[in-house]
């Protein structure tokens, strides 16, 4: 059995079902012999809420700092192997004390004491990179970041990293990333396969815990029902991926045990490095194409250009009228409209896909390879031009420079 171990489950986005990780986690890893505490450390309070209605109302961590209640009164038993730690008032005035303890260190000396009874704490966290998500970060063996297969979650995700890379480093060298959790995964979402293949092939290969858990109506309806999916009926195959990812999460920590947090590979120094290389938005500060893209804008007559990568992510823009990020997150869709026009319509050697857009403007993507890697030139135009053979005069220019 292992020793009490604190786990931050967090996130820089909300909506990536962070508490139905935390929730289900917790009951794979009781059912496997651990003794786990659930820490409702969010003042929306949805652990709580996920875990029983009927336990939900109650003093908890808000009550203890406040001097209005004991740790005894905030932790309640869900089972023989598992326990809900309320977060207690959701009145405004009591959660900026909430906050506030979360700043002077009280909130991470009482999660330590009341964490010393179980042999692992799961912490759901608010979203985003706030001072309570920091002070639970400050206290923690571990972090677990959670994320879904969006571009918008994917492009906050080094934020989040560099958070608890700063916190290793300052403040708690024990900090170590357990793997990213990709939850909710819609297999059929052409957009999200991409974008999950594009992470693994990119990051170290501990960066993710290999269970992926996916989309499944169960989980909406353990939410409402204010249950473990594992619970429902309906839910026995949905509760599989928790039980393999507390497998999972078990092997990890054992791996972890045996090495220093300065040696080991999954070290967030060592990741958050790794996701830098890989968000592209890091390489457009020092771009190389800036200068190309507005001489083919001039040669060619093209009003705006932007180049983007196969998830989305912006490389390069010249002259857009919208935010380049913004114009390179629709060039994917337009790429899968061209795939499914070679697959439907026979049009194998369609490169090209041209849209009218507002005020007499012509939207044109070219989309190409380059050393295995799916890249999208995407450019604003007028009616008159031929797009399509300019796209591919200035496809060949962009070519030379990637190679």
């Amino acid at each position: 059995m292992p020793e009490s171990k604190i786990v931050t489950i967090g996130s820089q986005k909300g909506g990536v079902g962070k508490t139905t990780v935390v929730l289900n986690l917790g009951i794979g890893l009781g059912r496997m012999g651990w003794k786990v505490l659930l820490v409702d450390g969010d003042p929306q309070g949805g652990l709580g809420i996920s875990c029983s209605r009927a336990k939900y109302h109650g003093p908890g961590l808000i009550e203890i700092l406040m001097g209005k209640a004991d740790k005894s009164q905030a932790v309640q038993e869900l089972s023989d192997s598992i326990a809900l730690c309320r977060i207690g008032s959701k009145a405004p005035n009591e959660i900026l004390v909430y906050e506030k303890k979360a700043i002077n260190g009280n909130l991470g000396r009482l999660i330590r004491d009341i964490a010393s009874d179980f042999d692992c704490a799961l912490v759901d966290t608010p979203a985003g990179t706030g001072t309570v998500t920091r002070a639970f970060l400050e206290i923690s063996d571990r972090v677990v970041p959670v994320i879904n297969c969006l571009a918008g979650t994917v492009r906050s995700m080094p934020r989040f990293i560099a958070l608890t890379d700063w916190v290793k480093e300052k403040i708690n060298p024990d900090l170590r990333l357990g793997g990213v959790v990709i939850n909710m995964f819609n297999e059929k979402d052409p957009s999200e396969e991409r974008i999950c293949k594009y992470l693994q092939s990119r990051l170290h290969k501990d960066f993710f815990y290999n269970t992926i858990i996916p989309r499944d109506k169960a989980f909406d309806t353990a939410h409402t029902r204010a249950m473990p999916v594992s619970l429902l009926p309906e839910g026995k195959g949905a509760s599989r991926h928790f039980e393999a990812l507390a497998e999972e999460f078990i092997r990890r920590d054992a791996a972890m045990a045996r090495t220093s947090p300065g040696t080991h590979a999954t070290t967030t120094s060592a990741m958050h490095d790794e996701i830098k290389a890989t968000d592209s938005s890091q390489a457009f500060q020092a771009d190389p194409f800036e200068g190309l893209l507005s001489s083919i804008c001039c040669q060619a007559g093209f009003n705006a250009l932007v180049l983007a990568d196969a998830m989305g992510f912006p490389i390069s823009g010249h002259n857009s009228p919208t935010y380049v990020d913004e114009m390179a997150a629709f060039a994917p869709v337009l790429g899968d409209s061209l795939e499914k026009a070679r697959a439907i319509l026979g049009l194998d050697q369609a490169e090209s896909i041209v849209l009218e857009a507002s005020g007499g403007e012509r939207l044109a993507l070219r989309m190409f390879k380059m050393q295995e890697e799916t890249y999208y030139l995407l450019a604003r135009c007028q009616p008159g031009l031929d797009a399509e053979s300019e796209l591919e005069l200035a496809v060949e220019k962009i070519k030379a420079v990637l190679s």
